[in-house]
C-alpha cells in the first residue's frame, strides 16, 4: 500500500475482499462504474497483493509475515 500510496478504506477493503471470495468460488464477476472510478486500479491492486511472496520477519523474530 506504501508503493501505490493508498490509504485503504472500508468501501475498499470491502470490494477486495469480494473480488477475493468470487475467485475463490470460481463464480463470475461483474465490475462496472463510470470512467475514472478506479476498476482496473481495484484489479491491478488485487493482482499484486495475490502475486506477492512472504518472508518471515527475523529481525524482531516475529511469526507475522511481511509482504516483500
Amino acid at each position: 500500500m506504501t508503493e501505490q500510496k493508498l490509504i485503504l478504506t472500508e468501501n475498499f477493503a470491502y470490494k477486495l475482499f469480494h473480488i477475493h471470495e468470487r475467485k475463490h468460488t470460481k463464480l463470475s464477476l461483474i465490475i462496472e462504474g463510470e470512467t475514472g472510478v478506479g476498476k482496473t486500479f481495484l484489479l491491478k491492486f488485487y493482482s499484486s497483493l495475490v502475486n506477492t511472496s512472504y518472508t518471515k520477519c527475523s529481525s524482531r523474530n516475529s511469526i507475522i509475515p511481511l509482504i516483500v
